[in-house]
Parts: structure tokens; C-alpha cells; sequence
């Protein structure tokens, strides 16, 4: 089951269109960042994408697999297969799509893990300053 704070279903479909419509693709490249994807995979995904467009390419299935990070070649499903798989259900599952709001809800969902996981990082150095610290020093440093 997919955390809250991620929608791997809707990366899996701005992928998609953004493959099979690579104009869209220019109108939010600068919109979503790779850190914008929940899913690791989808996350390499989008940032082959951004490499081969900062490269002057357009980015398509057979760019991203010579851009994308090599640990991809791990995965047990090859590229060019979830590739397929993604712009196949895309296709059938085209009846309410809504690019835009696609976008924007990884966007916010993105923004919110970075927040949150500063935030843990905050906490986690308050405690270990807390710890390392005598009080009294903390007092005086206020």
C-alpha cells in the first residue's frame, strides 16, 4: 500500500503522457524535479527525461535507457517493458485524466516529503544536541 504522502499511480502517468506528448513535457520540466517522485524508479525515470532534454534531445523511450542511472539495470523489470507497461495503462485509463492536476498533486505531495523529512532531521539534531549538551549551555546560547 502506497504512503499517503505518494501517488505512484499518477507519476506512473505523467510518464507516460509525457512520453507519448513530448510538448507537454516542456510545459512542466521545470515544474517537477526528479526529488517530486515518491517511487525511486520514476524518480531515475524523470531525471533521464530532464538529462536528455538539458542535452537537446527529446525525451523518449530509447533516450532514457541511455541516460538513466545505471543502477536501473538491476531492477528486475527492463526498462523498455515498464516503459511500455506505463504508456499501456495510460492509454486505458484515459477517461477523467487530468495532466495538470496529475502534476501538481506529485508536486505538492514532493514539496510535503521534503518538508517532512527536514523536519525529521531537525528533530533527530535537536535531540542529539539536547543530549550532547548540558542544559545550562543551551540556556546561555538563547
Amino acid at each position: 500500500m502506497p504512503a499517503a504522502d505518494a501517488a505512484p499511480d499518477q507519476e506512473r502517468a505523467i510518464i507516460a503522457w509525457c512520453l507519448t506528448n513530448p510538448h507537454d513535457f516542456y510545459e512542466v520540466n521545470d515544474k517537477l524535479q526528479p526529488e517530486h517522485f515518491s517511487h525511486v524508479r520514476h524518480h531515475r525515470i524523470w531525471e533521464a527525461m530532464l538529462t536528455c532534454s538539458s542535452k537537446g534531445k527529446t525525451p523518449n523511450r530509447k533516450q532514457i535507457g541511455l541516460y538513466i542511472d545505471k543502477r536501473d539495470r538491476e531492477e528486475e523489470t527492463a526498462l523498455p517493458v515498464l516503459l511500455a507497461s506505463m504508456i499501456h495503462e495510460l492509454q486505458n485509463s484515459m477517461e477523467g485524466f487530468d495532466f495538470q492536476a496529475y502534476v501538481d498533486t506529485v508536486r505538492s505531495l514532493g514539496d510535503r516529503r521534503q518538508i517532512v523529512a527536514a523536519l525529521e532531521e531537525a528533530i533527530v539534531r535537536t535531540r542529539a544536541m539536547d543530549v550532547a549538551t548540558p542544559i545550562e549551555d543551551v540556556i546561555e546560547e538563547s
